[in-house]
């Protein structure tokens, strides 16, 4: 996977998207990638964001998110309610950068503060 990065970085790409695609990823693997991904990744291009986009199949799209952002993740991509369908959750997606908000963890659920949530609704329906 780090050659596929290391190259699409020097091909000139600002983000690189980490999805757990299939919701199987678990926090302690899924954490220590993004930690490896974000050294080596800041080593090489310290402008690239490091994006994180996890699934729900599980029930650990939060605590992967969670993780993802305390091991580097830059950005978030993740749905506005936590559910699953037959999409796995993502259905309707808005995304923040971590750096630019405050992530807080309540009720099992991560709550990003920061973003309209009227354009949220809108989005989610």
């Amino acid at each position: 996977m780090w050659n596929t990065i290391e190259a699409v970085v020097k091909a000139g790409a600002t983000i690189i998207n980490v999805p757990d695609t299939v919701g199987y990823a678990v926090p302690e693997e899924f954490g220590e990638l993004i930690r490896n991904i974000h050294d080596c990744l800041k080593n090489l291009n310290d402008k690239v964001l490091l994006s994180v986009h996890c699934h729900n199949d599980l029930g650990l799209a939060t605590a992967n998110t969670l993780i993802a952002v305390k091991n580097g993740a830059d950005k978030v991509e993740c749905t506005g309610r936590v559910n699953i369908k037959v999409t796995c959750g993502s259905d309707k997606i808005y995304s923040a950068r971590a750096s630019d908000t405050n992530i807080i963890k309540a009720s099992a659920l991560a709550f990003i503060n920061g973003i309209n949530n009227i354009s949220l609704e809108s989005i989610n329906h």
